[in-house]
């Protein structure tokens, strides 16, 4: 029998508890790695406004975002292979030719599993990239623009149309853009789309944006950092630990979340990933 809409949005009743613990596990081992290294990161997103907020994880928040300048991010990906931990594997687009995003994720799987096809089952944290954009030049307004649609024709090349949206419209157009993505190789795109994002990486910008995981016009504006601004942190309470986040936090949040403070109604406040066969995987969790 089909299911209904309802019964595929709904999700599974999940132990939080557990997902938190596999998450904070990666990002103790990745700020380990950072220390040593002299890396430099922040959290941000959501993990940025649970910190402020709830001192830790929002409760319904199933995922770690961080961000980092783009030196640092090149910088760190050789390492983390090899010093993150057996069972950590990192995921780009040079790692795995699968992969439909232009940013890291750092799972822990079992036995450091690198199918692609099992990577969803697994626990994850975001690591974004701070590019360098020019906003008030025309051709930083090219790259915004190229970003947004190069981001699009990435995912719609990679993920099925049925897995991003249930509306005909959209999926007509998800298609498109997947049809044209095939136009070149999976490598041609992934390379184009690297030197759109980091454009003007040798120049002295002002402003920083994650173009990597750009989903809006809205976003351009709501996520773009001041480059002096980024690089002052301080340290966050998270879980019992300290992580940096922005100096500045309350302009960013205040920018995102408008009242970030406040709790949103019921109905907003559920996981939004879906970690199929993680549980019940005694091995997963210790």
């Amino acid at each position: 029998m089909e299911k209904t809409r309802e019964e595929r949005d709904k999700k599974p009743e999940y132990d939080m508890a557990k997902i938190h613990a596999a998450l904070l596990r990666i990002l103790i081992a990745f700020d380990g790695v950072c220390q040593q290294k002299g890396l430099s990161y922040q959290l941000t997103g959501g993990t940025l406004l649970g910190c402020v907020r709830h001192k830790g994880f929002i409760p319904w928040d199933d995922d770690v975002d961080i961000m980092m300048t783009r030196e640092d991010y090149d910088r760190l990906l050789p390492l983390s292979l090899s010093e993150l931990g057996k069972r950590i594997f990192v995921q780009t687009w040079k790692t795995d030719e699968w992969t439909p995003y232009l940013f890291t994720k750092i799972y822990e799987t079992e036995g450091g599993s690198r199918d692609h096809s099992e990577l969803s089952r697994y626990i994850c944290i975001d690591v974004f990239p701070l590019d360098n954009v020019r906003p008030e030049t025309l051709g930083g307004r090219w790259q915004l623009f190229l970003a947004y649609v190069l981001v699009r024709m990435n995912i719609c090349r990679f993920l099925p149309a049925s897995s991003l949206t249930e509306n005909k419209t959209k999926r007509f157009f998800i298609r498109f853009w997947a049809f044209i993505s095939r136009l070149i190789t999976k490598n041609a795109l992934r390379r184009l789309s690297h030197a759109v994002l980091t454009r003007y990486r040798s120049v002295d910008c002002q402003y920083g944006l994650n173009l990597s995981a750009i989903k809006s016009w809205q976003q351009f504006f709501n996520t773009m950092r001041e480059k002096k601004a980024f690089l002052r942190t301080i340290p966050g309470e998270f879980e019992g630990y300290y992580f940096p986040i922005p100096s500045n936090y309350h302009e960013i949040l205040t920018k995102s979340y408008g009242e970030y403070m406040s709790l949103p109604p019921e109905s907003e406040r559920r996981p939004s990933h879906i970690f199929r066969g993680y549980f019940g995987r005694p091995d997963t969790t210790k």
